[in-house]
């Protein structure tokens, strides 16, 4: 699979580690850079602490991070073809509270943006979009790369810090990326298509990001997100080998 470049008018990344730097516009009132940096990345290092390795269920019988199981306790809802965890809904909250937002906005935001990535996710992986570790350690220095030549760089290391090591990062970066390099690449690919459809046209990047979030509705639709009430809700598609 050939490595496609960032997607404007989809916030794939805004959830990743890099996402701070890439996407904190609007920072909660009274925090300094430094302090928001640290605050991300306390969270996004005590969430790597508290994920375990097995589980009663898949994520998902897509792809390779539909491979990580997850407990009946943490399954917040079920899609047609993935799993959307409690402990993703809470991170995320806590990433748009960081932005400025109230709770209940910021797990309204929270809600829509895992719906829209794992959506995207199951569709990416069924048109072909897997990624191999190497094109994940690709895209990792490119990040490393990235982050070495930003003004802020100091800020992004203050992050990185409140990992144990600077390999626990990088290790959680890459965790991170066998889902949304896949989404990265298909987004990519749906650019460049609809570029292609202007046909000589001037290119409008609101109608753009307006086209590819109908777009995304549309495989939210698609997945048919519902809550549980308790395992037999859940289809045996899921349940973890």
């Amino acid at each position: 699979m050939k490595k496609k470049g960032l997607i404007i008018g989809f916030l794939v990344l805004c959830i990743s580690s890099l996402g701070v730097f890439l996407h904190f516009s609007n920072a909660a009132e009274g925090d300094s850079w430094n302090t928001i940096f640290s605050k991300w990345g306390k969270i996004l290092s005590d969430s790597s602490n508290e994920k375990s390795s097995e589980g009663d269920y898949i994520i998902s019988p897509y792809g390779r991070y539909g491979e990580n199981e997850v407990s009946l306790d943490d399954v917040y809802e079920v899609g047609d073809d993935i799993i959307i965890t409690k402990s993703e809904i809470e991170q995320n909250t806590k990433f748009y509270m960081l932005k400025g937002m109230d709770e209940k906005e910021a797990r309204e935001m929270a809600i829509e943006f895992a719906e829209g990535l794992n959506a995207v996710y199951v569709e990416a992986i069924k048109n072909g979009y897997e990624v191999s570790d190497k094109e994940v350690e690709e895209e990792i220095e490119r990040l490393k790369n990235t982050i070495s030549k930003s003004e802020n760089a100091d800020d992004i290391q203050d992050m990185i810090n409140q990992f144990k090591s600077e390999e626990d990062y990088w290790q959680y970066e890459k965790e991170q990326y066998v889902r949304l390099l896949p989404n990265q690449n298909y987004w990519s690919d749906f650019q460049d298509e609809y570029m292609k459809g202007l046909d000589g046209e001037e290119f409008s990047q609101d109608a753009y990001a307006s086209y590819s979030e109908e777009a995304k509705k549309e495989l939210v639709k698609k997945q048919h997100y519902r809550k549980i009430t308790d395992e037999k809700d859940i289809d045996a598609k899921f349940i973890a080998k």
